[in-house]
Parts: C-alpha cells; sequence; structure tokens
C-alpha cells in the first residue's frame, strides 16, 4: 500500500479540478485536516491553487482563540489561511460586512507568521518587510470586497509535534447537529466569496466506518449505508469533496509526526460523554475489534462499498424511464423518496409505503399544501396544486443529488 501522501496526491489529482479556481481545505486544526494541509501544500505546484479555512463556530467563550491557534498552526505550512466566523459568513457574502479573521503565512520560509484582523479602514504596511507575494496567488489582495485595514499581530507557531494539552475547555453543550450546521453555513459562504470550485475536508475511512454505526444504530435503511459520499454538490457552482476516504486516520498522523507537523487534538474526541460519536470511537469499536475476526474498521467499508453499488445501480435503473408500475415495490418507493428530497420534503419508510399505495390505487398523492405526486403513464412526476406558486427543485442538500434523468419534473 502507498505511503499517505503518495495516496493523497493520487485522490487530489484525480479529483480532475479546474486549475484556474482556488479550492478551500476545512481545517481544525486536528490530525485529519492538518494532513489534508499539509499534503496539499506538498504537491502545490501541481494543484489548483487553496487557501485553508478555519471555521470559529462561537460555542464557547474561548472558540475564537481556538480558532486563531489552529490557524496559527496551519498558516506555517505555506497555505493562505483565514478565520471564518460563522455567524458573520452570510453578511458576508451579502456584502454587509467582513466575515473573516485572515491569517496568511506570507511565503514559504516565513521567519515569523503575520495574522491580520479586519477592521474597516485602509493602512500600508501589512505585509512582513521585504517578503515576496504568494506564489500561487500573486500580489496580495483584500480577503473582501469591502475597504479594511490589516493590523499586523506578530505571533509565534507552536513547536512540530502534537498538541495533546486540552485547550478546549467545556462550557454549555452545543448539540453536534448545530455546529455542523453552523461549520457548513461558513464553508459555503466563504466558498462563494472566494470564487472556489470545492471545499475539501479531511474526513478518513475511520470517519466512514463511525458513520455507519451511527447510522445503524439510529435505524438507517439501506441508503444510509452507503455512508459519507466522496463528492456532492454543495453550493451554486461549488462541490464538497472528501479525497481522504479511502486513508486511515492513524496513518496520516504517524505521516504528520515523522514530518514534524504540528497539530492540536479535541480532548471530546476522546471523551465518551461528549457524544455519540466519541462513545461509539472509545467504547464500541475497540469492543468490536476483540470479537470480530479481523479489522472492523475494513468490514463496515466493505459493507458501505456494497450499499454504495446497490445505490448507484438503483439511480441507473430508476434513469431508465422505465414504467413505474412495473418496478418493484423497493424501487417504488425509491423513485418516490428520489422526487421528495429533491423537493425538501420528509422521507420515512411509512410515509413511502402510504405514497406508493395512494399512487397505485388513485395514480396521485399529496407531499403538502403546495405539492403532489402524479403518475401519467408511468411516469411519476411532481406537480404545483392549482392555485399554488411553483417550489424549485432543491440544490445542495442531500448528500448525493438525483442522477440526470432521476429528477422529478415539477409543474402546473
Amino acid at each position: 500500500m502507498p505511503d499517505p501522501v503518495t495516496a493523497a496526491r493520487a485522490a487530489f489529482l484525480g479529483l480532475d479540478l479546474p486549475p484556474d479556481r482556488p479550492v478551500l481545505l476545512a481545517c481544525s486544526g486536528g490530525g485529519d485536516s492538518t494532513f489534508l494541509a499539509w499534503a496539499w501544500s506538498r504537491h502545490a505546484d501541481l494543484l489548483p491553487p487553496a487557501r485553508v479555512v478555519v471555521v470559529d463556530h462561537a460555542h464557547r467563550p474561548d472558540a475564537a482563540a481556538d480558532a486563531r491557534a489552529a490557524a496559527e498552526r496551519l498558516a506555517a505550512l505555506g497555505l493562505p489561511t483565514e478565520v471564518v466566523n460563522w455567524k458573520l459568513a452570510t453578511q458576508d457574502v451579502l456584502g454587509d460586512e467582513p466575515a473573516m479573521e485572515p491569517c496568511d503565512h506570507g511565503h514559504p520560509g516565513a521567519s515569523s507568521l503575520v495574522s491580520w484582523r479586519e477592521t474597516g479602514a485602509p493602512r500600508a504596511g501589512s505585509r512582513p518587510a521585504g517578503a515576496p507575494p504568494h506564489p500561487k496567488r500573486g500580489p496580495e489582495t483584500p480577503a473582501s470586497e469591502g475597504v479594511c485595514r490589516r493590523e499586523p499581530i506578530q505571533a509565534s507557531v507552536q513547536p512540530a509535534h502534537a498538541a495533546s494539552t486540552p485547550r478546549m475547555a467545556s462550557s454549555r453543550p452545543v448539540a453536534e447537529n448545530e455546529l455542523r450546521e453552523r461549520r457548513h453555513r461558513a464553508l459555503r459562504a466563504a466558498a462563494l466569496r472566494h470564487g472556489a470550485s470545492a471545499v475539501l475536508t479531511g474526513h478518513t475511512a475511520d470517519d466512514q466506518a463511525e458513520t455507519l454505526l451511527l447510522r445503524l444504530a439510529r435505524g438507517t435503511g439501506l441508503r444510509g449505508l452507503a455512508g459519507i459520499p466522496e463528492r456532492r454538490e454543495y453550493a451554486p457552482g461549488v462541490l464538497l469533496l472528501r479525497p481522504l476516504l479511502g486513508l486511515r486516520r492513524a496513518e496520516l498522523r504517524a505521516a504528520l509526526a515523522r514530518a514534524g507537523v504540528a497539530w492540536a487534538d479535541d480532548p471530546s474526541n476522546a471523551d465518551p460523554d461528549a457524544n455519540a460519536r466519541a462513545r461509539l470511537r472509545v467504547e464500541l469499536l475497540p469492543a468490536l475489534a476483540r470479537v470480530a475476526t479481523g479489522d472492523p474498521v475494513r468490514a463496515l467499508l466493505r459493507l458501505q462499498a456494497e450499499a454504495a453499488a446497490w445505490r448507484e445501480a438503483v439511480a441507473d435503473l430508476l434513469a431508465t424511464g422505465a414504467d413505474w408500475r412495473g418496478l418493484p415495490s423497493l424501487l417504488r418507493r425509491e423513485a418516490v423518496a428520489v422526487r421528495l428530497r429533491a423537493v425538501g420534503a420528509t422521507v420515512s419508510p411509512a410515509r413511502l409505503a402510504d405514497l406508493e399505495g395512494a399512487l397505485l390505487a388513485r395514480g396521485r398523492a399529496g407531499i403538502d399544501a403546495d405539492l403532489e405526486l402524479v403518475l401519467e403513464a408511468g411516469d411519476l412526476t411532481v406537480v404545483t396544486r392549482p392555485g399554488q406558486a411553483e417550489r424549485p427543485a432543491r440544490t445542495g442538500g442531500s448528500d448525493a443529488p438525483p442522477r440526470p434523468g432521476t429528477a422529478p419534473r415539477c409543474r402546473r
């Protein structure tokens, strides 16, 4: 098996990204995302320009300081780096006010890290004396459309080793789903602001296995077993990509340690009382390893690969335009589910069964007060009820958007 740096290089090149548009690397400062930024910087001459984005979730009093510390370590890798506050991110895209706290390493080999704070008025001398333009970006330009002052703040880079000191003091907890939503809002806004073609994350094979176990515990169906997709639409003209899903967490961290690259672990990841994923990681996976005949992560990944292949085959079959009535019940319900997700409607086994029954009996079934499903000549279509305004199909909210030919047609 190739070393993780070589494997990451192959994964990056296989993304087929446009060379003239930047990409954003979503980083927290943990081992996985630090590897993502480090590996990209190692092969920057072969890849599109990249910018590291650290999200300040604003969920604790020291969240901003933690994000700033992570950005300072990541900036030492030589990529332009910024902190984005999720509360201001949408405002910034709309042009109201700056949302980020850039933290740019002036150039590879610079002796110190310079952080900039957006404060509202122009000021000269914002770069270290004699620092050349970044090789991938050219002359320094403001990071937002508004006029700003960049005040240099000298900050040292932490020693190159894994930082294990707990730095995330506990306070009023914020639910995992809420933190995830904040992060996605900030990253989408940053991607649109920078004109990025994609946002890349550091999810690994271990994250994939953990997600499958969590979904199984919560009663997922076959669709959920397909796991985390490698790519999906994230925002208009922007993809969300996970190039490290084929790599193991321990391999990435071992590579960082060999190279002397610093990262900081979130102590909550090792606290089984912090959240369900941490409990699974700390307690359930080690228990499975003791009773399994092999590596439980690899076993889960085989299941995920088969479920993903099933999902792709179903999508291909539905794209053929086969008569809906002639499909097996499982595929009829999947065709209904595709159309419900496209308009942002709730999908559940009971609801799919009810809608399937109504369509077979009457040829139509209501989705909500505005929309209904109609079956005509074997073709299943979403239509707007008479007198209601048309609702566009939802984009960017599904892990796997419908393939060409499977998206519903909304008409009156």
